[in-house]
């Protein structure tokens, strides 16, 4: 398919999209024309939805007798860090080699430690020590940026390693989903 197809076909895409979303239809039928409840019953819908707003990611109000739903600032948030998890690595197949991210940063910049602590279990890192994660896929580059954006380069060593022992059959069972 040349780059106009392409186009065309996203555009078309686009277009149905929008018909749906500015349809007259409730939100649970307009995410399943959408084929985003594949598998999901109508009231793990609503739950969902209920906690979405206990939460402050969306907030829902009244208007002419209809309930509406709003994204929150705080479920933005969350969309975009759902997005920068999306496309951090390409998920492909595992070519056998553990990524070990190793980190040793100082007390004074304690916040950026626990900072990227945290990004790396949101990221779904397996966490073998407090300051050693490991990964199956390659994300050299990606790890790079983000040691860069949280100013700690020359705190991180990645290694690549094709065994951790007896500790093989954990980390393979954590990492089952996405190993093909």
């Amino acid at each position: 398919m040349n780059f106009s197809d392409k186009m065309f076909f996203a555009l078309g895409n686009l277009i149905s999209a929008a018909g749906i979303i500015f349809s007259r239809d409730g939100l649970a039928q307009k995410l399943d024309q959408l084929d985003m409840l594949e598998g999901v019953d109508r009231r793990s819908f609503n739950r969902s939805l209920r906690r979405l707003v206990e939460r402050n990611f969306i907030k829902s109000f009244n208007q002419k007798g209809q309930l509406r739903y709003r994204l929150t600032e705080k479920g933005m948030r969350k969309i975009t860090e759902l997005k920068f998890k999306e496309k951090f690595v390409e998920r492909k197949k595992w070519d056998g080699l553990w990524r070990v991210v190793i980190f040793d940063i100082p007390e004074e910049k304690k916040s950026f430690r626990e900072a990227f602590r945290r990004r790396l279990r949101f990221l779904d890192f397996f966490p073998l020590q407090k300051s050693v994660f490991v990964f199956p896929f390659e994300c050299e580059s990606k790890m790079n940026e983000l040691a860069d954006f949280f100013n700690i380069g020359e705190h991180l060593q990645i290694l690549l390693v094709k065994s951790f022992g007896s500790k093989d059959e954990e980390i393979k069972n954590f990492f089952k989903p996405f190993l093909k």
